[in-house]
């Protein structure tokens, strides 16, 4: 399912910053109190960012230009937004390493800041509701293949065609208050953990 339309107001929202304490840190963090995201300034030279700042934060600020990062490309990672001093091959590459969804251009000015809010956070959002989807197309193959696998198997056990053996798996499992899926996948395993019994006893 795609997400619903783009977030338009970031009122409330926790901003991390991670950033030198600098004129640039300074605009950003009076443009994003104007804009009424709340925020947590980050020293550089952390080693990591405490993972539970990550979790209830809803967007992260990162100089890029900063000498050594620490590492941020991770699943609790909010959308990031990567402010750099200049467009170079390095600084760019930089952006991409650290998965930034919108990057800023130093001197930072307050105008620009909502537009890379507003892309990084909605790009984000459109990001993981299609690894979603992704992980759940994922699944529904694996559980498709339980059941065909289950289906040969009650059709070789009782001499069955496959529309029969079909009902055979959906009358068990609604007795169990179980899907076919959840049925045929504890079908299949039993029936693969007695091979692997028969195999070790050879």
């Amino acid at each position: 399912m795609s997400p619903a339309g783009p977030i338009q107001s970031f009122r409330g929202l926790g901003a991390l910053v991670l950033h030198d304490a600098d004129r640039n840190r300074a605009v950003l963090e009076r443009t994003l109190d104007q804009l009424g995201l709340g925020v947590t300034l980050l020293e550089p030279g952390i080693e990591a960012v405490p993972r539970e700042l990550l979790k209830d934060a809803g967007i992260l600020f990162v100089d890029a230009d900063l000498g050594a990062l620490p590492p941020l490309a991770d699943s609790a990672t909010p959308p990031i937004v990567a402010v750099i001093g200049h467009e170079t091959p390095s600084r760019l590459l930089r952006v991409v390493e650290i998965a930034a969804s919108a990057f800023l251009i130093k001197p930072l000015r307050a105008q620009g800041v909502f537009s890379a809010i507003f892309v990084a956070v909605n790009g984000h959002r459109r990001l993981v509701g299609l690894q979603d989807q992704l992980g759940a197309m994922a699944s529904r193959h694996a559980a498709r293949r339980h059941v065909i696998k289950a289906v040969i198997t009650v059709m070789q056990r009782h001499g069955v065609d496959d529309e029969e053996a079909f009902r055979m798996l959906r009358r068990e499992s609604m007795a169990r208050r179980i899907t076919v899926e959840e049925f045929s996948q504890q079908l299949v395993e039993s029936r693969e953990e007695r091979g692997r019994r028969l195999m070790g006893s050879g």
